[in-house]
Parts: structure tokens; sequence; C-alpha cells
């Protein structure tokens, strides 16, 4: 999506300033318009890769697999990284994802950071074909294993770790990723700064 649309976006606020209350802002955190994540594999035997797509002028970023060479089933998954800040205190994550003929049962994986280093995951199972827009709970989500300060709770600033494709059902496959958005409450405070200086 164009870059300009995205900023024009992060200005709209979806409730109105209230004291010292929290509001729900809504932003854009990547469009892969400059950009294209890094890759992180399960195993040195899942083969995988990243790369920049184009559709209709529109760039995105794909993640491609074969996990027909891993040995270990638990380890079959090719994670997309980002490592990047998030604002304010993430409720749900979205993102555009086109899943191709033969991709219902991949597992997606949301990791979420927590400034610990303490990991929370969420997941959805690709049941569409085509573009679709997918969100991803966060806030209440507990952590996908012991890792961080393990308190079990999500400690802020969090950053998106990355998207873990996962085999499923489906050993050989390819997903596209786009126009990834955050909704978050935030302190009346950072919301003004926030549609002041756009997204992160």
């Amino acid at each position: 999506m164009n870059r300009l649309l995205h900023l024009l976006y992060s200005a709209f606020v979806l409730a109105a300033c209230s004291g010292a209350g929290l509001e729900s802002i809504r932003y854009p955190l990547e469009d892969f318009g400059s950009y294209t994540p890094g890759l992180w594999r399960g195993r040195s035997d899942v083969v995988a890769s990243v790369r920049a797509v184009e559709e209709k002028g529109n760039r995105a970023a794909a993640v491609k697999w074969d996990y027909t060479g891993c040995r270990e089933a638990g380890m079959r998954f090719a994670n997309m990284v980002f490592h990047r800040p998030i604002t304010g205190r993430v409720q749900t994550l979205e993102a555009r994802i086109k899943a191709g003929a033969g991709m219902k049962g991949v597992e997606i994986c949301l990791w979420i950071e927590d400034k610990s280093g303490e990991i929370y995951i969420s997941r959805r199972r690709v049941d569409w074909e085509g573009w679709q827009t997918v969100s991803f709970p966060v806030a209440g989500r507990g952590p996908g294993w012991a890792s961080g300060d393990r308190n079990q709770q999500q400690d802020t600033p969090l950053k998106l770790f990355g998207f873990a494709v996962e085999s499923g059902t489906v050993l050989v496959g390819e997903l596209a990723f786009d126009d990834i958005m955050v909704v978050a409450k935030a302190t009346p405070q950072e919301a003004l700064a926030f549609t002041l200086v756009g997204s992160p």
C-alpha cells in the first residue's frame, strides 16, 4: 500500500482523548515498500527463503519453504524476522496474507517479544485462498515457551519478532505478506505524539 496512505492512516485515532485513560490507536507497522524481512529457519535442513514480490504495482514479501528434508517435525518452520518495535499496549496485529491453492492447513504463528526477551505467540491456520486480512490477538496471550524473565507478563515495550510459517499439513509452499497493522492502547499523550510524527 502507498506509504502516504499509511501515514494518513496512522493519524486516525479511534477514540477521543479522555483524561488519564487509554484510547485505541490503529497504525501501520510495515508496508514492504522498500523493506524485505530476514529469515530464521528451524533447522539447517529446512529449505526456505524470503523475497520481495510485486502484484499490480504493489510490493509485498513472500516466504517460501520446503520441509520435506527436515527430519524433526517440531522444527519445521521458517520465521520471517522483523525485530520491529511496537508503540502502545498491543491488542491485535493484522496482516494481509495471500495463500495460493493448496495452502489450506498451513499454520502461521505470530511471535511477539517483550522487553525481557520473553516470546508470546498467536496462531492462525490458513483456511482461505487469495488475499485476506488476518487478525492475530496479542493482548492476553501467554508465552510460547520459557524465555526472557519468565514472568508470563507482556512487559512493554513490545517488538514484532516475526511470523513463523509452520508446515501443518503442507510441507512445501509459499505465502505473501503485506500491510502489517497494529491496534493498540495508548495514553492521550502517546496518541497525540503519534498523530504528529506518524508510525514508528
